[in-house]
């Protein structure tokens, strides 16, 4: 199961709530690279990625910025996985994140601070609750 970065945003500018262009930007560049790779681009048998399943990282991105006080978009790795499913990442320096959109509409997530806490679930993450536990990560 391999895992190819696809976007990150690399600008030294913060992303504001009020900023969906930011957010359409960085998901659009994702978007044409993860949808670029086609059938069994993994050469494990993936099938090709679904717009749906970018649209939903799209409006869940959306609402965890409008939910969150901190710079979170610019630190996140959209990555293609396979099965169909992409993946929402962080890696800061107070937390690892990682949440998993299924093709079929499933989300998984799981999450480690520095401190030891984790996060996981099976379940859609709401944004309010994700943004939180970012939010008090590594105290």
């Amino acid at each position: 199961m391999g895992q190819i970065h696809i976007a990150r945003n690399t600008e030294n500018e913060d992303i504001k709530p009020t900023n969906r262009q930011a957010i359409d930007e960085i998901v659009d560049a994702a978007e044409e690279r993860i949808l670029a790779l086609g059938e069994d681009w993994d050469g494990e048998g993936s099938p090709a990625f679904a717009k749906q399943t970018l649209d939903v990282i799209r409006d869940f991105l959306f609402e965890l910025v409008a939910e969150s006080k901190l710079n979170v978009v610019k630190q996140a790795w959209i990555v293609p996985f396979s099965g169909g499913s992409i993946d929402l990442q962080w890696q800061t320096e107070h937390f690892d994140l990682l949440i998993n959109f299924c093709a079929d509409g499933n989300v998984t997530y799981y999450g480690k601070d520095t401190s030891g806490h984790s996060i996981r679930g099976d379940s859609r993450p709401k944004p309010r609750f994700i943004s939180c536990w970012m939010s008090h990560a590594g105290q």
